[in-house]
């Protein structure tokens, strides 16, 4: 099973190169969970982060998703504060 969520970081100029298509890792206290941006979803009046909607490499358990506390995205590097992680689907 492929793992999806959607994760809450600041609006900023450096958060904002996340692109869609782009590999990122989130980082917790289980360890680092690869995956792949889908969709970026830009802030607005209405929720002031942005979001980005992940799936996850199949190797990751959803365990690994308890906790996260950082995304980070190589090339150029983006380590990002993670303010809130939803798990989509089951």
């Amino acid at each position: 099973m492929t793992l999806e969520a959607l994760v809450f970081i600041a609006d900023t100029p450096e958060n904002r190169s996340i692109n869609e298509n782009d590999a990122v890792e989130l980082i917790g206290k289980f360890g680092i969970a690869p995956g792949k941006v889908l969709i970026k979803i830009p802030s607005d009046e209405i929720s002031p982060e942005l979001k980005l909607h992940l799936r996850m490499n199949r190797d990751v358990a959803a365990w690994q998703l308890d906790d996260v506390t950082k995304l980070r995205r190589f090339d150029p590097l983006v380590l990002a504060d993670v303010i809130e992680l939803k798990r989509l689907g089951g």
